[in-house]
Parts: structure tokens; sequence; C-alpha cells
């Protein structure tokens, strides 16, 4: 059934049938221009909300992951305080490094060894600690060298020894030890420096 066809077989002299034809032709256009202005504006609405909701939904799933992680975190945190803790008793603060060096040079009395020199060098900053060389020289028994160095060796605070030289002397079993040795302190992080504010010239407006 073509287009022409049905034309013919409606009368639109009948006042009913055209006033049936005109309402169907006005509420197809109703529907269009409702949907044009009212419904596509709600849906875009509904998906805009849709979006935000997604949004604030990721964000409370976050926030929930974090709250439910924090035991652990915390039991993280206690463990590297306690880690932290135990490195700072190997890194002695800034003012008791005359201390550690007077002891490290108090070993060889215990020890019956000959002090020949003893010479602290000006500490580096290297970040969070300090480095403080020295050098040293002592003369004595070789047993009684051999205990000093294990004495430097399983001290709790961090010495490192380099540079070591040995020499016989001429008495017995005596020898002589010349080494540097470097001792490290905690001084805390590193000063953060402030910004540089700029001035702001206040604007003056025109009459």
């Amino acid at each position: 059934m073509d287009i022409k066809s049905i034309k013919s077989n409606i009368n639109f002299s009948n006042p009913a049938v055209l006033g049936t034809f005109i309402s169907i032709i006005l509420f197809i256009v109703i529907m269009g221009i409702y949907y044009y202005f009212v419904y596509s504006g709600l849906r875009a609405k509904a998906m805009q909300k849709q979006t935000e909701l997604s949004g604030i939904t990721a964000k409370y799933n976050s926030y929930l992951a974090t709250v439910r992680s924090y035991p652990a975190l915390l039991k993280q945190y206690k463990k590297l305080n306690k880690e932290f803790a135990g490195l700072l008793a190997e890194l002695p603060s800034k003012k008791n490094i005359p201390q550690l060096l007077m002891k490290i040079s108090n070993y060889e009395k215990a020890l019956n060894l000959n002090l020949k020199m003893f010479k602290p060098e000006k500490g580096a900053a290297k970040g969070f600690y300090e480095t403080v060389p020295f050098s040293m020289s002592i003369s004595g028994d070789f047993y009684n060298v051999y205990k000093f160095f294990y004495k430097l060796a399983v001290m709790k605070r961090i010495v490192d020894v380099s540079n070591v030289a040995i020499s016989r002397t001429s008495k017995g079993h005596n020898v002589s030890v010349s080494f540097d040795g470097t001792a490290f302190s905690f001084i805390g992080a590193p000063p953060v420096k402030p910004a540089v504010k700029t001035a702001i010239k206040p604007k003056i407006k025109k009459p």
C-alpha cells in the first residue's frame, strides 16, 4: 500500500477524519518539541549527575581503602621509627662528637699504646649527617694494636677507618700504625629556604 492509495482512502472532507489527522500531526510536533527542549536537557543533566556520582564514588572508595590500610601504615610507621632510633644510636649528635673522639683516643691508654698523633679535622655536612675526619698514629704491641681496631669495629657509633699504614719498630713485637678515620654525626634535615615573596604593588585607579 503506497501513500497515494492511503490518501485516496482517507476522506479529508469529513470533519472527524480531518480533526483526527490534525491531532496526530500536533501530537508528533509536540513530542518533537518536548524531546528537543525538555527531554534532551533532562538527559544531559542526568548524565552530568551520573558523572559526578562516579567521581564521588571513586573518592569514597579511595578514602575507604586508606582507612582500611591505616593499621598496616601505623605498623610500618612504628617499625620505621624504631629503625630510625637505631640509626640515631649509631650517629651521635654533633655536640657529642668531641666525647666520641676523646673515647677513641683514650683506647690507646687502656691498651698501653703510645699515641703519636691525633688530629681531628673540620666536619663536612652531607645532607642529614656530618662527616668528621681525623688522623691518628699509634704504636705498641701488635696484639694490643689489633684489640684497638677491634674496639673501633664493635663500637655502637659508626667509625670508618681507611689508609692504614703499618710498620715494625725496633722494640720486639711492637708496630707503628697510622690511619685516617671518619666519625659521623646526625645533624637533622637540611633547612628549607623560605620562598622569596615579591612585593605586590597597589593598583591606583585613574580618575
